[in-house]
C-alpha cells in the first residue's frame, strides 16, 4: 500500500486563500496561529484503487493525561457526503471560521474556538466516505454504495494513519465519534475493528475504547416521525403548521417502509426544507437562529472542492 500523501495543514490555508483572491493575501492571512499547532493534514491511502481519505490532525494542546494515555478522537461527519470540515471549521475544531460571515471572503478569516476538542485530546477528522469533501474518488464507480465498503476504507485509513505515526500513537485509546449519518458507520466501522483485532499482529491492531455518536441517524423512521412534534414544543411552529409537518412524515415514512429509498430521502429532505421555511431559521442546526454561517460553509466546501480536488487526483498513492 503506498505510503500517506501528508502536508502541514498552513499549507492548505495557503491554497485555499491564494484560490479565492486570486493571488496570495497578507503572509499573516495564510497561516493558522501557532495555537493550532502541531498538526498535520494530507491523504491516507485505502484499498479502492488509486484512491485517499483525506485527512486532518489536530494534537492535544491542553491534555489533563499523560500523553502516553491522551485518548484519539476520529470525527466522521454525516450527510452522507458532508465534508469533516464542517465539524473542523464550524464545530469543534480548534478555530472557527468567522460566524459572521455569509459571502466567499478574499481570505479565510478564523477565531479561537473556545470549546475546540483538541484542547484536551488528539482530533483526527476524516472525509468520508470516499467522494466526500477533500476525499477525491478517480470515478463514480469508485464512491461506496453500502456500510460495509465505508467501514473498510475508515478501517484502511487508521491504518495508514497509525503506521505513518510513532508506536505511541497507536497504544492510545481510540474513539469513533461524529453524527448524523455518522449513527450508521460509526458503529459499523467500529464492528469491523473489533473484529479484525484479534487477527492482526498486536502491533497493527487499534485500541478502540468506545463510540459517541451526537444526534445520530440510527433509527430513520422514528426519527423522521418526530421532526414536526419537537419544532412544535420548541414553539417554532403553530399547530396548523405541524400537521402539515406530519402529513409530509408520514409519506416519508412510508417511502421508508417500502424500501423505496430515494424517494424516502428526497421525502424527508423535504420535510427539512419545510421546516427552515416556516421556521424562518437560517439553519436547523441553531433553533436561536444565530447560525448565518451554515450559508458560508456550504459555498466554502462547493469553492474549494474542485480547486482541491484536480491536483489531488493526479497525486493520490504517489507517495
Amino acid at each position: 500500500m503506498a505510503a500517506p500523501l501528508w502536508f502541514p495543514f498552513p499549507l492548505l490555508a495557503i491554497v485555499l486563500a491564494a484560490a479565492v483572491s486570486g493571488s496570495a493575501p497578507p503572509a499573516a492571512a495564510l497561516v493558522f496561529p501557532k495555537e493550532a499547532l502541531p498538526t498535520k493534514s494530507g491523504y491516507l491511502p485505502i484499498p479502492s484503487p488509486n484512491a485517499s481519505l483525506y485527512f486532518a490532525f489536530y494534537e492535544a494542546t491542553h491534555p489533563v493525561t499523560p500523553p502516553a494515555s491522551t485518548p484519539l478522537l476520529v470525527w466522521l461527519d454525516g450527510g452522507p457526503g458532508y465534508s469533516s470540515f464542517l465539524g473542523n471549521f464550524f464545530q469543534i475544531g480548534p478555530y472557527l471560521l468567522s460566524s459572521n460571515t455569509t459571502t466567499s471572503p478574499s481570505t479565510v478569516p478564523l477565531s479561537p474556538n473556545p470549546f475546540a476538542w483538541n484542547r484536551r485530546f488528539g482530533l483526527l477528522f476524516l472525509d468520508s466516505p470516499l467522494g466526500t469533501g477533500y476525499s477525491a474518488a478517480p470515478s463514480v464507480s469508485a464512491i461506496p454504495t453500502n456500510q460495509s465498503t465505508v467501514a473498510e476504507h475508515i478501517l484502511a485509513a487508521l491504518q495508514s494513519f497509525l503506521a505513518a505515526e510513532p508506536p505511541e500513537l497507536r497504544a492510545r485509546p481510540l474513539f469513533l465519534t461524529g453524527e448524523s449519518y455518522g449513527g450508521k458507520s460509526i458503529p459499523t466501522a467500529g464492528a469491523l475493528i473489533l473484529a479484525a483485532n484479534p487477527r492482526l499482529p498486536v502491533g497493527r491492531r487499534i485500541n478502540l475504547r468506545g463510540v459517541a455518536i451526537g444526534d445520530g441517524l440510527v433509527h430513520p423512521v422514528a426519527q423522521v416521525a418526530t421532526h414536526a412534534e419537537v419544532a412544535y414544543g420548541m414553539g417554532l411552529i403553530g399547530g396548523a403548521q405541524r400537521r402539515e409537518a406530519e402529513a409530509m412524515q408520514r409519506e416519508a415514512v412510508a417511502l421508508t417502509r417500502a424500501a423505496r429509498w430515494r424517494e424516502a430521502s428526497d421525502a424527508r429532505a423535504g420535510i427539512l426544507a419545510w421546516l427552515q421555511s416556516a421556521t424562518g431559521l437560517p439553519s436547523l442546526y441553531d433553533a436561536e437562529g444565530a447560525a448565518a454561517s451554515a450559508f458560508f460553509f456550504f459555498n466554502f466546501i462547493q469553492l474549494f472542492n474542485n480547486i482541491i480536488k484536480k491536483p489531488a487526483q493526479t497525486n493520490i498513492g504517489t507517495r
